[in-house]
């Protein structure tokens, strides 16, 4: 009798061991959860370095003390057909379909000619600094892709929503006098010192720069992409002023800007 219970010990051992790793298995697939997407109004309410809301009472308003002038993504430069969301757009919605506002200015796939859509990826055009000079104050360059993001990576540290992003501070050139105890005479030198306009550039595929790094208008930033809170290629370019407040960036991207081209409607949508 002891011979034959043997046999049915292990196997009673080897289901029970059976059963133990599909429980395991189980877990594992429970906890693997489609990451979800969140709308503009979570962004904009999210806090943390999240750029913060402006105000849709200054749209087209040009703050002629604002550094950054000029496109940051060499992709049909002052073609504003490849603008697919102006900043407080009336039609920019969120996944629930309420308008909300939108923060920025996207630059995107869509462009359009004699009246004719095509849709052309700018995905891994180059992004450049629209500043005589400035200095990156934050660097996010190791977020996934949507698709991966989704498969129950970690967000948190790629500053979800914004995707791989960077942040720049536009520097002043500012003239310091002191006395020389020497020469009893007053000598004057510029230095570049911090103007608190923040320029954030979203979505990116490839970041080039890091985190204290000082650059010049034109300098490559990294390339356009589709990570974070994005449903396709296109950089968001954000700007907010010294209060902390956004402002609309369109003024300053050209002096071709005209408040009449934000009434052509909605160019193109995904």
């Amino acid at each position: 009798m002891a011979k034959r219970a043997i046999p049915i010990l292990v196997g009673l051992f080897l289901l029970l061991c059976l059963l133990g790793v599909m429980s395991l298995l189980n877990i594992g697939a429970s906890t693997m959860k489609h990451v979800p997407v969140p709308t503009q109004d979570e962004i904009i309410g999210s806090g943390g370095s999240v750029p913060s809301a402006g105000s849709c009472a200054d749209v087209g308003k040009n703050y002629t003390d604002d550094p950054f002038f000029g496109w940051p993504v060499v992709y049909r430069q002052e073609d504003w057909n490849t603008i697919s969301a102006w900043y407080c757009d009336p039609t920019y919605k969120n996944k629930d379909g309420k308008v909300v506002m939108h923060s920025g200015i996207d630059i995107a796939t869509y462009w359009c000619e004699v009246g004719e859509c095509r849709t052309v990826s700018i995905g891994w055009s180059t992004v450049i600094v629209p500043t005589r000079h400035a200095i990156v104050r934050e660097v996010m360059k190791d977020c996934p892709a949507l698709e991966a993001a989704a498969s129950g990576t970690s967000l948190q540290k790629c500053g979800w929503p914004m995707g791989n992003h960077v942040k720049l501070e536009a520097l002043k050139e500012e003239k310091v006098c002191e006395m020389n105890p020497v020469s009893r005479t007053v000598e004057c030198h510029s230095s570049w010192v911090p103007s608190g306009w923040i320029a954030t550039f979203m979505h990116l595929n490839k970041v080039f720069v890091f985190e204290g790094e000082e650059l010049g208008v034109n300098d490559a930033i990294g390339q356009v992409g589709n990570t974070g809170n994005s449903g396709g290629f296109h950089l968001h370019y954000q700007i907010n002023s010294p209060q902390g407040n956004a402002v609309d960036p369109a003024p300053r991207m050209s002096t071709t800007y005209s408040d009449v081209l934000r009434t052509l409607g909605p160019h193109f949508r995904p």
